[in-house]
């Protein structure tokens, strides 16, 4: 890895040198332009399944998922299950 040289404060606080937050994060997470969806859906993923599992879900997010639905066309009673169901 290339970058500024570490003072040996940081080396003790950090250990290695490679740790210092000047690192690229293009040398740890690869950004390719077909990666972009893929990150996205696991983002998507991710944060849904925080959402459900910390009961974050409010009666207003199921209104505004209604409206969204009743906008669009679109039936999603499953989806719509699963929110009542981890409704706080």
């Amino acid at each position: 890895m290339t970058g500024p040289p570490a003072s040996s404060s940081t080396t003790a606080l950090w250990g290695r040198a490679s740790l210092l937050p000047s690192a690229r994060i293009s040398e740890f997470l690869p950004l390719e332009s077909w990666m972009i969806p893929l990150y996205m859906v696991l983002f998507t993923c991710g944060y849904t399944t925080v959402l459900l599992v910390s009961h974050s879900v409010e009666q207003e997010d199921i209104s505004l998922f209604d409206a969204i639905c009743r906008r669009t066309g679109m039936k999603f009673e499953r989806i719509r299950a699963l929110l009542v169901r981890f409704s706080a």
